[in-house]
Order: structure tokens, then C-alpha cells, then sequence
């Protein structure tokens, strides 16, 4: 396929939006309450903090807080990515909690509440040749 043919897809369609075009900026697809403002991430049809109706939102998730964290040194079946990596729990600014990789991090000085960025990759290529695009994050410079 020609690179100008080529198409951005997502690993997760449900939840995740790779960047439109080259440079654009990726965000997530959560629910925002329409009576109290909360935001959810998956998408909700009713809220769970007040039972108000969800509509759907774009949560933008470039930047983060680093909210917990472990090191998988397992394998898991049928992933794209081998031991050793940080799993890690980025609390954005909405309020929403996105489980994720981290890369480009020691381990032993990780700390809750660092600031980090997220990055946009190519996963994989679909079977139309489209490359299909993930999130990570990392620790903001």
C-alpha cells in the first residue's frame, strides 16, 4: 500500500482515536455526565455518581499523573509487547483513571504523582495495511 494511501487505525476503537493526520493530537472517547460533569472512561450509559444520562466526549489524555504502577515480568498470551514493562495507572486531568505501558523508565525511582506525557505508536500493521496505532505514556521532561 502507498504511504499516501495508508490509514491510522486504532487497537481500540472503543475507547482510543490515533491522531487524525500526521502531527494531530490523539485522545481518548470516554462519557461526560450531562447533569453533574463527571467523565467516565469507557463510555457509560448512565453515571455512577449521580445516575444522570452520559454523552459521549473526548477526553484529550496527552498529559497525565502517574497514579500507580508495577513491573510485569510475564509474559501474557497473545500480547504484542514482551517482559520486562512498567504497567501503570495515569490518573488525567478529568478525573479518569487509564490503565497503560510505560516506557522510558527505571522502575526503582518511579514515584505517584510524576507528571507524564502521552506518546502515540505504531503497534502493528491491519491486514489492509493500515498501521494500527496505540498509547503509552512517559514521564514528562
Amino acid at each position: 500500500m502507498a504511504s499516501a494511501d495508508k490509514k491510522m487505525a486504532s487497537v481500540d476503537s472503543f475507547i482510543f482515536e490515533p491522531p487524525s493526520s500526521p502531527g494531530g493530537e490523539a485522545h481518548f472517547i470516554g462519557s461526560r455526565c450531562t447533569k453533574c460533569g463527571g467523565y467516565t472512561l469507557p463510555r457509560k450509559m448512565l453515571c455512577f455518581r449521580c445516575g444522570g444520562e452520559m454523552e459521549v466526549a473526548p477526553l484529550p489524555g496527552t498529559k497525565g499523573t502517574l497514579y500507580s504502577f508495577t513491573l510485569n515480568q510475564q509474559p501474557m498470551p497473545g500480547a504484542e509487547i514482551m517482559p520486562p514493562y512498567i504497567i501503570a495507572q495515569v490518573l488525567l486531568p478529568e478525573g479518569v483513571i487509564v490503565e497503560t505501558v510505560l516506557i522510558d523508565a527505571d522502575f526503582e525511582s518511579l514515584q505517584p504523582g510524576m507528571a507524564v506525557d502521552m506518546v502515540v505508536e505504531k503497534l502493528k500493521e491491519d491486514e489492509e495495511g493500515n498501521d494500527v496505532m496505540t498509547f503509552k505514556y512517559k514521564l514528562a521532561k
